[in-house]
């Protein structure tokens, strides 16, 4: 098997293609499909519930976290999973789509979410050691 490699670079899922307006469209949740019961009734049966945060992050000022997370496999000749999420998106007060990791290498899905997070983890500076990460340590057990 080959060297596990995980990129960020942008992707787009088939079954998210023409589903949801980008941030620019202003239409109430109930009218564009960006609440999230009927974005969960888009995943395909295929993908994977990894598991949620609920935080709040403060820094000169404070938003909330609400990420789901899951896993899909992907079967394009290059990766084998793709990791992505429904995120809050606290500024325009609406859930949105997030693709944001694919991995090549790695067989087996619970250990190709944890990579995945890891490394998503790391490149968005989040220091697992800290209190303040326990939601997202909590997500990798």
């Amino acid at each position: 098997m080959k060297r596990p490699r995980i990129s960020f670079a942008d992707f787009q899922l088939p079954f998210l293609a023409n589903k949801s307006p980008g941030p620019e469209t202003e239409q109430d949740d109930e009218e564009d499909g960006t609440n999230l019961e009927d974005m969960e009734g888009l995943l395909p049966k295929e993908a994977i519930f990894l598991g949620s945060i609920d935080d709040e992050v403060s820094n000169w000022t404070s938003w909330k976290v609400d990420d789901h997370y899951y896993l899909l496999p992907w079967d394009d000749g290059k990766f084998d999973w793709a990791l992505f999420r429904i995120t809050w998106d606290d500024n325009w007060c609406r859930y949105d789509w997030s693709c944001d990791a694919r991995i090549s290498g790695v067989a087996d899905p619970k250990e190709a979410a944890r990579r995945m997070l890891r490394k998503l983890f790391a490149h968005w500076e989040i220091d697992l050691r800290k209190s303040t990460s326990s939601p997202y340590r909590d997500l990798l057990e």
